[in-house]
């Protein structure tokens, strides 16, 4: 081990980027004190920074400097870990904030999808991806207003409408406005009832742990990326007003005010003026850290113990947790409320 070549200045990462770093020490208190949840309230704060040291880690021939807890302070490490696993399940993982995401992803992926070769087609327009990236930091980033971007942005290629200005309630959301100003119609729309707080609503929900382990996380979570739940949605769209017509046609003719309601909205939703289907899966919030700190146990050992078995795997909580929290990620599935209300359970 070249004892020479350690990287003194590599535990600074994992502090700001690992498992128990500085930001997830910090935020989950302040989201539980916003969302009013006790589950960061139960981080043991003074032992577990009392518990932080460092250690040396092996990477090949060399060895670096990590970020390690002390072992007698493990419940503190293990406070932070648990109620951050707490917190996804019942705060940054609750179904109502997955559809708003999932609404604002699907309109999102769907205008850019065709971004290659550092070009996007967008409304009939070729923009060059450093346009995009200029326009996303001015406005989402710094929050300028379209006025104060528009005089460095004369003789870009930009859709004909692009500064046309969207709805009050989507102009005052800045993320919602850059995408609407180089959305088509349909997500146009879309974006328009998530401002206006018309959320769609479950009609398919799974656990990833209910799938008795037939699936991992990293192979729904390759399969489940936005631009592949995109097309994914557009089909499942088509096979559920398929089903619903062929319901229909099966019952015959009927005269009476629900089936006429039925009729005329089957009507509307077959025109697909908007996307009335959206997939959500969490492919954040479980990252493959590989920067897991090492427990350091006593260095003077006052007691017996018995032989490691060097055979059997060192227990990880960290891993352990990582494990419980991909069993809570939820494929789930929403449709538009006139869908919703004629959806048939064969699908």
């Amino acid at each position: 081990m070249n004892i020479n070549r350690v990287a003194w200045s590599d535990p600074h990462w994992d502090i700001l980027d690992g498992p128990i770093d500085a930001d997830k020490f910090d935020y989950l208190v302040r989201d539980s004190i916003a969302c009013g949840v006790p589950y960061g309230h139960g981080i043991d704060r003074q032992r577990f920074l009392q518990a932080l040291s460092v250690d040396t880690k092996e990477i090949g021939t060399d060895c670096r400097l990590a970020l390690a807890y002390r072992a007698k302070g493990s419940p503190a490490i293990e406070s932070l870990l648990l109620g951050r696993y707490q917190m996804y399940g019942a705060i940054y993982w609750h179904h109502t904030f997955r559809c708003i995401q999932a609404m604002f992803v699907h309109a999102a992926a769907s205008t850019f999808r065709s971004l290659t070769a550092g070009k996007c087609k967008l409304r009939e327009c070729q923009v060059a991806a450093t346009t995009l990236a200029e326009i996303l930091y001015h406005m989402v980033v710094c929050g300028k207003s379209i006025s104060a971007c528009q005089q460095s942005l004369k003789g870009r290629a930009l859709p004909k409408d692009f500064f046309l200005e969207p709805p009050a309630n989507i102009a005052t959301e800045k993320a919602l406005s850059f995408v609407w100003r180089f959305a088509d119609d349909r997500n146009r729309s879309i974006l328009e009832r998530l401002a206006n707080r018309q959320l769609y609503k479950r009609v398919f929900e799974v656990k990833l742990g209910d799938l008795g382990g037939h699936i991992d996380y990293s192979t729904l979570k390759n399969d489940l990326m936005p631009q592949n739940r995109v097309v994914l949605a557009d089909k499942l769209e088509d096979r559920m007003i398929d089903s619903i017509h062929k319901s229909m046609a099966e019952r015959g003719p009927r005269e009476s005010v629900s089936e006429n309601e039925a009729k005329k909205r089957h009507e509307e939703i077959s025109m697909k003026s908007v996307p009335r289907i959206v997939i959500d899966f969490p492919v954040r919030g479980i990252p493959d850290e590989k920067n897991f700190p090492g427990e350091i146990g006593d260095p003077a050992r006052k007691y017996l113990s018995g032989p490691v078995n060097q055979s059997i795997p060192r227990r990880n909580v960290f891993y352990t947790v990582r494990t419980l929290q991909s069993e809570i990620a939820s494929l789930r599935i929403f449709a538009a409320e006139e869908l919703h209300e004629l959806n048939h359970p064969r699908l």
